[in-house]
């Protein structure tokens, strides 16, 4: 793949990404009092952005050159 391929796809990842945590702000603060009531929906939203923020975050580091020696050795240290 050609750097400039890899940079087409990596800042379209990350704007998809901020498109959801847009949605879901948006969603937060139009439902901030329903969530406030609702356990288990407070508890799904909650999880929902810290899913779409953690896969936001890997597209910043999804253009390391890693080899699996690193990578297990990381996986270790988890």
């Amino acid at each position: 793949m050609a750097e400039s391929d890899h940079f087409t796809w990596l800042v379209s990842a990350r704007a998809r990404n901020q498109q959801v945590l847009l949605q879901f702000y948006d969603f937060g603060l139009r439902n901030a009092e329903a969530l406030l009531c609702d356990a288990i929906g407070r508890s799904d939203f909650t999880m929902l952005v810290g899913a779409a923020f953690s896969l936001w975050r890997a597209a910043f580091s999804s253009d390391a050159n890693r080899n699996w020696w690193a990578i297990l050795g990381e996986a270790n240290k988890l």
